[in-house]
């Protein structure tokens, strides 16, 4: 019995999950438009993807 659980910690692996909440683009949005968001939306995948 643990002899298995040290095999299943030997080989778990990391995982990290990031989650956005993109909507549709409309102008309704105002300030929170997908134009005025994309940029700092790519900015975080890649800082946390570094």
């Amino acid at each position: 019995m643990m002899l298995v659980l040290l095999v299943e910690l030997l080989s778990a692996q990391a995982l990290n999950v990031m989650t956005f909440n993109i909507r549709y683009n409309t102008t309704q949005d105002g300030e929170n438009q997908w134009q005025k968001r994309k940029e700092k939306s790519g900015q975080y995948v890649a800082f946390f993807t570094a």
